[in-house]
């Protein structure tokens, strides 16, 4: 009977403190060195551009080159073969532009954006979350992103977007230094083409041909001495460059960037890497576009409130667990811990789910608290005889599960209607209450056993 009550003791002392371990990850974090700073290994909070403030960016059509045009010749033929376009065809293109842009902004991972199109101009506007990196995106975001790899003497084009199957950024370690390497894959007639050009390319190229299963032969290629070929974005000059050996994997490698370079952060470089990647694997703009319009639109909560906000609710959540400690004693203050680490259990789910976070998921964090609430009050409610036979303790503990249960029904039904809005506000709300009834359900219902067995001196 001793063994059994201290063992009792051992399971609420264990689970009060995994509690507690579990709410010190979730509010403050783990953190580890790395690069001579301290690092969260947690994920931070995905937060929506309604909470966090967002970049309205415009780009415009580019009319430049035709006006200067016009100033130059001064001809009726210019003028006519510049308005030869109907206006059908300049939306396709305009429409066809947008796709591209929406192509780009998810090859750079950028969520929770808006892209509109204005089809008389032309005129594409966007709404883009605030993060560290908006600038560098916007900034190649409406360059036309034409890849060509060219003959440097006849300039002929060799290959060019339609080539390219993907383009991935790889992270290679060579000693003490990482280097940036562009690996451009190209398509099945690409790959055909880049054998080609790796094999005419080359100052010398040497090829082992089996005859017979015995004879080999070498063959010398001194026509193709010095003959190079111009890899270009946009008309700048990547890289001039010849090949030593044929290369049938249809991989193209451009080292773009070192952790050696002076001239900017390997993170720094690697975003700049993203926005090239993102150019060469679509397609060209089939209109020249301008950036005109770039600034930042603060959230109607700023940081500020939004402290002022957590603060408050801090300060209900403590009343309430005062109310429910003074009226149930030991069963509220079990109630409160257990409330606690909910909300840590909440918070990290949030954050490992990716759960974009917007004004409208506040109130699902007061509807989790509530459902925290409302369970410790119907558990009190049934729990406040510590002398419950082991039949008492099954009845009560089943009505306790039904009635939780039952309350959640209502609550999961406007979750489910929230996550089928395309909305993202809404959207935020929906996901943020369905993890608070799933977390809800599968921490107090087992918890709750274990607690129980713990407490109550059964007969």
């Amino acid at each position: 009977m001793v063994k059994m009550k201290l063992q009792k003791k051992i399971n609420l002392v264990i689970i009060v403190l995994a509690i507690v371990l579990v709410s010190i990850i979730s509010f403050v974090g783990v953190y580890k060195k790395k690069q001579n700073r301290m690092v969260n290994v947690i994920p931070n909070y995905n937060v929506g551009t309604n909470l966090d403030g967002h970049r309205k960016a415009v780009i415009e059509v580019d009319n430049s080159d035709k006006n200067n045009a016009k100033s130059k010749e001064g001809t009726e033929q210019k003028e006519s073969k510049e308005t030869e376009k109907s206006q059908d065809e300049k939306v396709k293109e305009y429409e066809k532009s947008l796709n591209i842009i929406k192509s780009r902004l998810s090859d750079l991972k950028v969520k929770d954006y808006t892209v509109s199109l204005d089809k008389n101009t032309g005129r594409i506007e966007m709404m883009l979350p605030e993060e560290s990196n908006t600038d560098t995106i916007l900034s190649g975001l409406a360059e036309s992103g034409k890849f060509e790899v060219v003959d440097k003497i006849t300039s002929d084009v060799l290959l060019s977007n339609n080539d390219v199957s993907k383009v991935d950024i790889v992270r290679e370690n060579r000693g003490a230094a990482t280097n940036l390497v562009l690996n451009i894959t190209f398509n099945i007639n690409g790959t055909r083409k880049f054998k080609d050009i790796t094999k005419n390319y080359q100052n010398q190229v040497v090829e082992n041909v089996n005859l017979n299963g015995t004879e080999n032969t070498t063959t010398n290629n001194a026509t193709n001495a010095n003959k190079k070929v111009v890899i270009k974005l946009d008309n700048s000059t990547l890289l001039e460059t010849s090949f030593t050996n044929i290369i049938d994997s249809g991989i193209l490698s451009l080292t773009i960037g070192s952790s050696k370079s002076e001239v900017a952060s390997l993170e720094d470089q690697y975003t700049g890497a993203k926005n090239l990647a993102a150019l060469i694997n679509n397609e060209t703009l089939p209109v020249k576009y301008k950036l005109r319009t770039n600034y930042y639109i603060m959230s109607p909560l700023n940081k500020y409130n939004i402290n002022y906000l957590v603060y408050v609710g801090i300060i209900i959540a403590l009343i309430i667990s005062l109310v429910l400690i003074i009226k149930y004693r030991l069963n509220g203050v079990v109630g409160t811990i257990l409330s606690i680490g909910y909300m840590a259990c909440l918070l990290i789910i949030i954050r490992y789910a990716n759960v974009e976070l917007s004004i409208e998921a506040m109130l699902g964090f007061i509807l989790a608290f509530i459902i925290g609430t409302m369970f410790n009050i119907f558990a009190c409610s049934e729990f406040k005889d510590f002398n419950m036979t082991n039949k008492e303790l099954g009845i009560a503990r089943n009505k306790l599960f039904k009635k939780f249960v039952l309350s959640l029904i209502p609550v999961s039904i406007f979750a489910l209607i929230a996550c089928l809005f395309s909305l993202s506000s809404l959207f935020s709300f929906g996901t943020v209450l369905f993890w608070s009834i799933i977390v809800a359900i599968i921490y107090y219902c087992s918890l709750t056993i274990i607690l129980i067995n713990s407490m109550h001196k059964k007969k």
